[in-house]
């Protein structure tokens, strides 16, 4: 499939372009990027202008990895050249825009997929694996969280094009949380602050989700913390995982339900030896389980695009997730 790329910074150059390049259902064709020594690394046909570029090499695929404030412009504008998108996350900045790239999308039969490439990490394809094992019982609390400190000066941390870690690490986190679980949500709260950034844009994000299914789930995401935070945490009933960034690994501690003592509760006011336990003796089992595989998301990708196949993200997902985050920002 003939394809552009549009933006060469970080994700573009970093991730996009060389899978563009190594994939064998896509012909990269040409590169496009406002500066122009970006574009003599790309070895490919490079443009300073999409239009021209689209007038010119006709792709049939068109991937935006530019600032997000341009998602949507760039988007409508491959569509009018005839052209499909793969769009880099987030979708775009606000639920109008969100909304006219579903319905504009639909009326002219183009397609349109959003990359969330955290949603095929081999600590995802591993804490799915762990939660359908059934092994912690039910899922009652799944917590993401990033901390370091950084202070961010690049168009992230500005507001006005659509910076800001909600919408940057919040749209992968939250996605991931929400595909894990396959819940809904029912309440949202979420606070944040800008301490270290250079620009106006939040770079610490504290959310909490109540989804209808009784999951509580949160995102800790704060870029001004000199210690890090434990990044994956799954509780449930019978045990909680947790994932270790040191040796990439998920630790499981966890019992096995059918060798729980045989414990009745009691109303009586005068608690068994004043104690606030019961006094019962739980066998734990301990537990290491190594990453699963991940997942090439430029696989999908190629199905949906080259083989027809049905996208591997619906965009309604997407649509639903830009209208959370922006939810998110009022609260």
């Amino acid at each position: 499939m003939k394809t552009v790329l549009v933006g060469l910074g970080r994700i573009g150059f970093d991730f996009h372009l060389p899978a563009l390049l190594s994939h064998p259902e896509f012909t990269l064709s040409a590169v496009v990027d406002v500066d122009p020594s970006r574009l003599a690394e790309a070895e490919v046909p490079g443009y300073t202008d999409l239009e021209t570029c689209l007038l010119e090499v006709k792709p049939a695929l068109v991937v935006i990895a530019s600032p997000t404030h341009l998602h949507c412009e760039q988007t409508l504008l491959a569509f009018r050249y005839g052209a499909d998108v793969f769009l880099d996350k987030p979708m775009t900045t606000s639920v109008e825009e969100a909304d006219l790239l579903l319905e504009t999308a639909k009326r002219l039969g183009r397609k349109l997929m959003v990359y969330q490439p955290h949603r095929v990490t081999d600590e995802f394809e591993t804490a799915k694996s762990i939660i359908a094992s059934g092994v912690l019982g039910r899922i009652y609390h799944v917590r993401r969280a990033v901390h370091r400190y950084r202070r961010r000066a690049d168009w992230q941390a500005f507001s006005s094009f659509g910076g800001g870690m909600l919408m940057n690490y919040g749209a992968h986190y939250i996605d991931q949380l929400l595909a894990l679980t396959k819940a809904h949500v029912a309440e949202a709260f979420c606070f944040t602050d800008a301490v270290a950034t250079l620009g106006d844009a939040e770079d610490v994000v504290e959310c909490l989700l109540k989804t209808k299914e009784g999951v509580l789930l949160s995102v800790s995401i704060n870029e001004a913390s000199t210690f890090p935070h434990t990044p994956w945490e799954i509780f449930g009933e019978y045990g909680t995982a947790v994932f270790d960034a040191a040796s990439r690994t998920f630790r499981i501690t966890r019992c096995d339900p059918a060798s729980l003592p045989d414990t009745k509760a009691s109303k009586s006011l005068a608690a068994k030896n004043r104690s606030y336990h019961s006094g019962e003796v739980i066998e734990w089992i301990s537990e290491e389980i190594s990453l699963s595989p991940a997942v090439n998301y430029y696989d999908h990708c190629a199905d949906y695009f080259c083989k027809n196949k049905p996208p591997f993200l619906p965009l309604e997902e997407s649509v639903a997730l830009i209208k959370l985050l922006n939810s998110l920002k009022q609260r």
